[in-house]
């Protein structure tokens, strides 16, 4: 889209819940609406755009500290400008009645008129509308899932202890080194939305399942010994 950032983000505007249904409700042509198709095929220019769906800016600040032949190393990082669009509860139900998949917004969910003051999960009902995929499409992709992802993060941890020979000629060592090495921790120490996904592995601007795996978390213990 002509002046928009690569990569962005964008969602559906949203316009809470029916208070009667429960249903999930957008805006075409500046009216609350819930004809989702109208709403897919409406200008883009009627979508919000949150900005980047990768970090524009990142750091890491690696500090040593060393005392008595101990070393600790700590790496931590920082990812900020982005948004990510986090996992929405699917609205046909059928997973979670199988018990193939099952989310906690389901106990969250709109059950009688004056739920929408408290919740923006839309009602479950039954029977299951024809028109349910386009319901289910319109709340995943509103407005409400899209969460700033900038994050600091503790990625490593480095402890090592170095034993010198100095004195001791009998022992055929001039050094040994034990390390002891955690990496890819992943902890986040602080991020700028309340969301309990993590922004960097959510499924980020695709279909909003939390299929990304973070990479796996490594420990590393060992020694070097110089003769």
């Amino acid at each position: 889209m002509p002046g928009r950032i690569v990569y962005g983000i964008s969602s559906y505007r949203w316009a809470g819940l029916d208070p009667a249904t429960g249903d999930p409700q957008g805006y075409y042509k500046g009216q609350v609406s819930k004809n989702y198709q109208s709403i897919f095929t409406d200008s883009v220019q009627n979508q919000v755009f949150h900005g980047s769906a990768l970090p524009l800016y990142s750091a890491f600040i690696r500090n040593n500290i060393s005392w008595k032949g101990f070393t600790l190393s700590v790496n931590i990082t920082g990812r900020f400008d982005y948004y990510f669009r986090q996992p929405a509860l699917t609205l046909d139900y059928s997973p979670t009645m199988t018990l193939t998949s099952y989310s906690a917004d389901y106990y969250n969910r709109w059950q009688k008129p004056g739920d929408e003051a408290f919740t923006n999960v839309p009602s479950m009902p039954y029977p299951v509308p024809s028109a349910v995929s386009q319901r289910n499409t319109f709340y995943r992709f509103a407005e409400i899932h899209v969460k700033r992802a900038d994050n600091i993060r503790l990625q490593d941890i480095s402890l090592s202890y170095q034993w010198n020979n100095e004195k001791n000629k009998r022992i055929p060592f001039q050094s040994i080194r034990f390390f002891f090495y955690p990496n890819n921790l992943n902890l986040i120490l602080w991020r700028a939305s309340g969301s309990r996904y993590d922004p960097d592995f959510s499924g980020g601007s695709g279909d909003g399942d939390a299929v990304t795996a973070p990479v796996p978390k490594t420990w590393t213990t060992g020694m070097t010994i110089n003769f």
